[in-house]
């Protein structure tokens, strides 16, 4: 309810009073203020902890199958790559792409490239998938667990 109250307050909507319209962009607008809490406590490594901006519950990282078997990455760089997309994240209200659970191929690809290029290091491309897999995941499962107000 916390993310709800927050989202409706910096809309400035009433919530006791909305429109069809008002009640599609407020739900879209608390998903994308709880994506970007779960994304930035994974960018700041602090998945498994209880996370206040989340209400108490905790975060945990998982990668698919394809990343883990065929090692495509470094999990430091993936959490790096969070932190980013949390900063530079634009609103999309029919279709958010830095949705918690997967980022795009073509952010993936990009911020190989930029790794190279930072760190003056030659990048091996065939370490990157060959053909174009659209929807990379990254899986990320969030559980609640109780929290006591002290």
């Amino acid at each position: 309810m916390m993310f709800v109250e927050q989202a409706a307050e910096r809309l400035q909507l009433d919530i006791r009073n909305l429109t069809d319209m008002e009640t599609k962009f407020l739900i879209a607008e608390t998903y994308r203020d709880i994506n970007r809490a779960v994304l930035q406590s994974l960018a700041l490594n602090q998945d498994g902890e209880n996370l206040k901006a989340l209400g108490g519950a905790k975060v945990r990282f998982r990668t698919c199958n394809f990343l883990r078997f065929k090692a495509l990455y470094n999990e430091r760089d993936v959490r790096e790559m969070l932190g980013v997309l949390v900063d530079c994240r634009k609103p999309e209200y029919e279709h958010d792409v830095y949705q918690v659970g997967w980022l795009p191929y073509c952010q993936y690809v990009l911020f190989w490239h930029i790794q190279a290029y930072r760190n003056k290091r030659l990048i091996n491309m065939y370490r990157l998938p060959a053909r174009d897999y659209s929807d990379i995941e990254f899986r990320v499962y969030v559980s609640a667990e109780i929290v006591e107000n002290k």
